[in-house]
Parts: structure tokens; sequence; C-alpha cells
């Protein structure tokens, strides 16, 4: 079994962790770090955002990898991201996505 772990901003050792420890199992693994540049909880500016937006190159690496099971590492900073780009993997390719991390269930309350 193939899985891809995506995670956003910076390296992040929780999906690291566990596609090592997959690996010391058997598991093939990827890892697509997704650098979010001016998309980020310290710097946001959505011209810049548009730019620089790296979601192609991660669906392309994805399909790819060809993964049997995709899974994000979701916090609250993250969240529409997650929810954004897991909803491009699904209408791009059928596969499984996990959610996990700290807060994979996360609402933000609306504002206004």
């Amino acid at each position: 079994m193939k899985i891809c772990f995506i995670g956003s901003e910076n390296e992040s050792l929780g999906i690291e962790y566990l596609s090592a420890v997959l690996k010391s199992h058997g598991f093939s693994t990827d890892v697509i770090i997704d650098p979010r540049l001016f998309d980020d909880a310290v710097v946001k500016n959505n011209s810049l955002a548009r730019i620089f937006n790296f979601e192609k190159i991660i669906l392309e690496k994805l399909e790819q990898s060809k993964p049997d099971l995709t899974g994000f590492q979701v916090f609250a900073n993250n969240y529409h991201w997650a929810l954004r780009l897991s909803k491009k993997i699904k209408n791009q390719m059928n596969i499984p996505i996990l959610l996990g991390g700290r807060s994979p269930r996360f609402k933000p309350c609306p504002t206004g």
C-alpha cells in the first residue's frame, strides 16, 4: 500500500514520524509540503498567494505518486486549505483522504 501525506507551511514532524514508522513496516510513503507562500498564519496577501499557489504542483505530484491513501495534517490555521485541496483531489482522483492532527474536526465560528 502506498500512502501520501500532505502538510502545509513548514516541515511537519508528525507526518514525517508516521511516514517513517509506516516505511519500517513495509509501506511505501511520500510526503508533500505546500509552502503556502503569502497564505499562512503569519503572512496573508491574496494577490501574491494566487501567484505563488502550489496546489496545481501538489496535484501533479500526487497523480505521479499514485497513492492508495492520502493523509492531511490539519490544525486550526490550515483547516480551510486542507478542505479546499482535499476537494480538488477528490474531483481529480478518487482516492481515500484522511484528515488528522490536533484539530481535524475544528469548525471555525462564522463571522458577521
